[in-house]
């Protein structure tokens, strides 16, 4: 089933979103805050899918986009730094609502759902589960909390793996090779940080230690540094590894 959906977000993730969700079949607008576009001209939308991490970056493009969207659609919000039912409650719209993550699309066969207090007995939530079952993904419901389940552990693997770079036990690529050959991993940590985005990582991290207050979700101050020097990973030319700049194409 093609759906006109409206996509919110730029970056390595969002772009590999619009890519996969078009080879779909679907018609996909993506809308960045810092290089927005005029939407008055397009028909209302059915599904929203935001891949913002951020709260604040959320709310400014909900801001900018809430009146193009039907009454009825569908709306996506990345939960890798925030629960869902924080985000269905400062959109003041009566839409239906469900947290995922975009990490990976198109490698992993699984998407991960959580469900926000506010719908725990909406009788239409079945709807969002179908929007990815009908693309060929596997939909796992899990509870709502920030990072999910695959952001949250891939990002303490990238963390711990991090303490021990900075700590001088073995090079990034020393980890990343002892992780693919001795675990069978398909991708070692910061190999999978670079390709995800560094700073995506550190959300995650940092919204887990700041809701529970564990040490073990305590970002190493590597991993912070990164993001301090926009070293963010294969996106920005530089993360754990050195790239070819790559140059951001609109969808």
């Amino acid at each position: 089933m093609t759906s006109n959906i409206l996509l919110l977000g730029d970056g390595k993730t969002a772009d590999d979103l619009a890519r996969w969700l078009q080879s779909k079949g679907d018609h996909v607008t993506q809308y960045r805050v810092n290089h927005p576009i005029d939407l008055n001209s397009c028909p209302p939308f059915d599904v929203m899918i935001d891949a913002h991490f951020d709260i604040n970056r959320k709310m400014t493009a909900w801001a900018s986009v809430r009146n193009c969207v039907t009454d009825d659609a569908m709306v996506f919000t990345s939960c890798t730094a925030a629960c869902v039912t924080q985000v269905a409650a400062l959109m003041d719209r009566n839409l239906l609502v469900a947290g995922f993550h975009p990490w990976a699309i198109e490698t992993l066969d699984v998407m991960e759902l959580s469900r926000p207090l506010q719908e725990e007995n909406d009788h239409r939530w079945g709807r969002l589960e179908q929007f990815w079952a009908e693309r060929g993904k596997h939909v796992e419901v899990v509870d709502d909390a920030p990072g999910l389940v695959f952001p949250r552990i891939l990002s303490l693997l990238v963390n711990e793996a991090s303490f021990a770079l900075s700590e001088g036990v073995a090079t990034a690529q020393d980890i990343d090779s002892a992780m693919v050959l001795g675990t069978n991993y398909p991708k070692g940590p910061f190999t999978w940080a670079d390709e995800i985005g560094v700073d995506e990582i550190l959300a995650v991290l940092a919204s887990l230690h700041r809701e529970l207050g564990e040490d073990r979700y305590r970002p190493s101050l590597y991993l912070k540094k990164l993001v301090y020097a926009g070293r963010t990973g294969k996106y920005a030319g530089r993360g754990f590894y050195q790239y070819e700049q790559e140059v951001m194409s609109d969808v």
